[in-house]
């Protein structure tokens, strides 16, 4: 793990803990416990420096640098024991919001993006329309209200002696700026959850976990702050005024608890599978300001477009990558092989298979220029002219098709949801087929999915529908394997044992 050499006000940072942990074992946990026993947490872990980090413009405008909070660092093993504690608290009594995807373990940016996409192409398949509102708040972790949050907590089942120290760890908070090793002076920040902090984007999934209940008639899904809701209709009109009443009960909850919508970065979106005549008459508001119509929306770093063809996630993608491409491509004669394999893995795999299994659905035409680049990457790599033919490197270095990277990323994510390794949101989008009564069928006992019915060719791309027929055509004792690592390395070999040539 990466370990930070930045000090905290200290001067202590992870490094030396982690050297010397031996000898700070026995202190350190006698601190911990003083600290639940007392219900107190430490005055002197309180205080943060803010180091403004530059993003980019001029250099004099404060505005365009980051603040970054440095926390002492002995204060985040207590948040660490805390949070785990608390999670397993909310997790086993089933009190946090059902969709909500961040900071929790079976959840993901991945399974954020696939669930909803499951929900819209249900829908579209259907013949309706789905319009969706992407809100952004003002820095909402920032003005998280602490009176408010603690209110909150009690309805969490959270026993008093606990809220003593949830209060004692939000109050009588300092920081400072330092720029070059020079400190300001001490202000108190008596406003949010501390940011860099271990509990804060727990404590702030907890003061939002009502929101969903202030705009019923409506689906509500999200990932921390960034919150999306959407609603499926017969028309683009009558999705505008069922977001328009949400919006107007929205407000009222951002109010009640100290939160500002950000309305210009608020955007919405109408979801077809073609363009309608009445389009143009999906319109939604917000106390008389018009929501501003996007034909795309970005969400959790995925581009989705109004008929989910993916043409712009495919290009973003694409222009990641070729900046990183043409870097490995000038600096690769200078690498070992071992070398120029770490520099795949670390700088062009992740962008190819970020959240992979939501848009990797699109079809072969708008994923031909990200396949040309995958195999000019390993080319690349293996030091080929461009001409030279790709299947030749796939066999020398024991590699995936990009097809094939596709099918993994798909069947493994419908290991998961079948082996209960996900939320159980995700119960409906793969089923294993069942015998019926006294009826026992061959499908049912080699561990197949079902496969939905779709009326639409639309509706085939979902991936209950792809990943079902991918997963049916697994051997038998692939499906029926219950270990994770030896899927993976199962269905590795089973998948280049498929790979063919059509060139030779």
């Amino acid at each position: 793990m990466r370990m930070s050499m930045a000090k905290d006000i200290h001067n202590l940072n992870t490094t030396f803990i982690k050297k010397h942990h031996s000898y700070m074992l026995e202190p350190i946990t006698y601190l911990v416990n003083l600290s639940i026993q007392t219900k107190s947490f430490p005055e002197s872990w309180k205080t943060a420096i803010i180091a403004p980090v530059y993003k980019s413009g001029e250099k004099d405008l404060a505005s365009n640098y980051r603040p970054i909070a440095i926390l002492p660092i002995v204060s985040k093993i207590l948040e660490k024991i805390v949070a785990e504690q608390l999670m397993d608290h909310l997790e086993s009594n089933q009190l946090l919001y059902s969709q909500q995807f961040g900071f929790r373990q079976k959840y993901s940016t991945e399974s954020a993006n696939c669930y909803l996409l499951e929900k819209i192409k249900t829908s579209l398949d259907k013949g309706c329309v789905v319009g969706a509102v992407f809100l952004d708040l003002k820095k909402a972790f920032d003005t998280v209200n602490h009176s408010i949050l603690l209110n909150k907590l009690m309805q969490f089942k959270i026993s008093p002696e606990a809220l003593k120290w949830f209060s004692s760890y939000l109050e009588g908070r300092q920081q400072c700026v330092r720029v070059n090793e020079v400190k300001s002076s001490l202000l108190a920040n008596n406003m949010g959850v501390p940011q860099g902090s271990v509990l804060g984007p727990l404590l702030f999934t907890m003061y939002i976990n009502d929101l969903p209940m202030s705009c019923s008639g409506v689906n509500c899904q999200m990932y921390a702050d960034d919150t999306v809701i959407y609603v499926s209709t017969k028309t683009p009109g009558l999705a505008g005024e069922r977001l328009t009443q949400a919006l107007s009960d929205i407000s009222e909850w951002l109010e009640s608890s100290h939160l500002t919508l950000n309305v210009k970065k608020t955007v919405s979106i109408c979801f077809s599978m073609r363009n309608r005549p009445d389009q143009e008459l999906f319109q939604v508001r917000i106390k008389e300001e018009i929501i501003e119509v996007r034909s795309d929306v970005k969400y959790l770093g995925i581009i989705l477009d109004k008929h989910l063809k993916f043409d712009s996630q495919v290009k973003h993608v694409c222009n990641k990558v070729k900046t990183n491409l043409n870097c490995f491509r000038f600096i690769r004669r200078n690498l070992s092989h071992q070398t120029a394999k770490l520099y795949m893995h670390a700088l062009i795999f992740p962008h190819l298979s970020y959240c992979i299994t939501s848009w990797s659905q699109a079809s072969s035409t708008t994923l031909k220029p990200i396949v040309l680049i995958y195999k000019q990457a390993i080319k690349i790599m293996d030091q080929k002219p461009l001409k030279w033919h790709h299947c030749r490197i796939l066999r020398k270095h024991n590699l995936l098709t990009f097809e094939n990277f596709i099918n993994f990323s798909t069947l493994r994510f419908f290991f998961n949801c079948l082996n209960d390794k996900l939320s159980k949101l995700f119960s409906t989008v793969a089923i294993r087929r069942r015998s019926s009564h006294r009826t026992i069928t061959r499908a049912s006992t080699c561990g197949d999915c079902l496969v939905p019915r779709c009326k639409t060719s639309f509706g085939q791309s979902a991936l209950s529908v792809k990943g079902a027929k991918l997963w049916n055509s697994l051997p038998t004792d692939l499906k029926l394997e219950t270990d994770s690592n030896v899927f993976n390395k199962e269905l590795k070999k089973w998948l280049k044992s498929k790979q063919q040539c059509l060139h030779e």
